[in-house]
């Protein structure tokens, strides 16, 4: 195994895991109808406090994410599965970052009757993402430096005098 995969299995692992599920009655608004204990130790907030309807999850989910969050939960009902990485406003009003894989269970008619997952913690690995897409950013950046600015790479040596030089690096040019 790749250390990044392992870094990133252990992100997810070592992290709480909340199960929860929304009913989807015709005309729901996809109510809350489970969140286990857990939701407290991901959260920060009672798991009572959204079965109750005092907190809607939708609301915590940040705005920008919104919109792919709720894509998710429909395209789910339709697909069977979906899942959505998106940001959450914790109860102490730090920004966490959630992983959420949905499925619909379906009745035997075939109607859509409740809409199951897992939320996890992918904080560490967002984090680990952009450190190195900034390291790739870096990279790029270097590279197009000197693709744009033509040099030559050089050493002398000079035992006794003026010499020639014994390397070239290869000339960037543009």
């Amino acid at each position: 195994m790749h250390p990044t995969d392992t870094a990133a299995t252990d992100a997810t692992t070592s992290r709480p895991a909340v199960a929860h599920a929304y009913a989807c009655d015709p005309g729901s608004d996809f109510s809350l109808i489970l969140a286990d204990e857990t939701v407290f130790d991901l959260t920060g907030y009672e798991a009572a406090a959204f079965l109750d309807g005092s907190i809607h999850w939708l609301a915590c989910v940040h705005a920008e994410d919104r919109a792919g969050f709720e894509g998710a939960r429909r395209q789910a009902v339709t697909d069977g599965a979906a899942s959505a990485d998106y940001r959450f406003r914790h109860a102490d009003g730090s920004i966490i970052w959630l992983r959420d894989m949905m499925r619909m269970a379906r009745a035997e008619s075939g109607r859509a009757c409740e809409l199951t997952g897992t939320r996890v913690d992918i904080t560490d690995l967002m984090a680990a993402s952009g450190e190195l897409a900034a390291e790739r950013g870096e990279s790029r950046r270097l590279r197009s430096l000197l693709a744009d600015n033509p040099c030559m790479t050089y050493r002398y040596r000079i035992p006794d005098g003026p010499g020639r030089p014994p390397w070239v690096a290869e000339y960037v040019s543009t």
